[in-house]
């Protein structure tokens, strides 16, 4: 087995020093700084550059990217010929809401993907797909949901479907709802997301199938 390497990028307004800017606030974030969209272009990295075009642009094939945020994410026709040149090439673009933050995941639902793979494929994970039926060694089986109470409650129990798109020799996966505070562990009531149990064992899925060449 290869090692996989693995990038998050957060879309959002970056924290002011000494800031509590936990995710079990996502859900909260745009709307207490008015929603304002923000494109990835205001964040800059080395010479000047977009930050997240240096993030993707230099991931190889065979890596994942994990991008998350709360506030609309508005990518330039640049940023967008680099995303999808990364997901071709043969990398696993991972996006999830944070907080199931609804600003974030409409720009990503009506723009993004519709703009950056556009032709491409989409079809919703099944309980037989290997990220969920966890059939390979090492992982987890995840055929049954596990959703907060409190998603439950707003959103149904049938919510929190994950959307999986191919292009080229890579995938994209993007989950309309929150998997990165249960990466952490965070119980706030008020998220809107997939149990952290569920959404550790989920990433956890998706570093060895990425590694193990990906193959649906």
């Amino acid at each position: 087995m290869r090692i996989v390497d693995q990038r998050t990028w957060v879309v959002g307004e970056p924290a002011e020093r000494g800031s509590d800017q936990r995710p079990e606030r996502g859900a909260k974030i745009a709307q207490e700084r008015r929603e304002r969209p923000m494109s990835i272009e205001e964040k800059t990295g080395r010479d000047g550059k977009p930050a997240a075009l240096q993030l993707i642009g230099e991931a190889a094939s065979g890596t994942i990217v994990h991008v998350t945020g709360t506030a609309p994410w508005t990518c330039s026709e640049a940023e967008l010929s680099v995303i999808r040149r990364y997901v071709e090439s043969g990398g696993v673009l991972v996006i999830d809401a944070c907080g199931g933050a609804w600003p974030f995941g409409q720009s990503i639902s009506n723009h993004l993907l519709p703009k950056a793979f556009t032709g491409a494929p989409m079809t919703v994970l099944s309980p037989t797909h290997p990220l969920l039926a966890g059939t390979a060694e090492g992982m987890d089986n995840l055929t049954k949901p596990n959703l907060r109470p409190f998603t439950e409650q707003k959103l149904g129990k049938s919510a929190g479907r994950i959307e999986m798109y191919s292009l080229g020799k890579g995938r994209v996966i993007y989950s309309s709802i929150d998997l990165t505070a249960g990466l952490l562990g965070t119980n706030t009531w008020s998220i809107l997301g997939h149990r952290p149990a569920f959404a550790q064992s989920f990433l956890k899925n998706v570093l060895l199938w990425t590694s193990d060449g990906a193959v649906d």
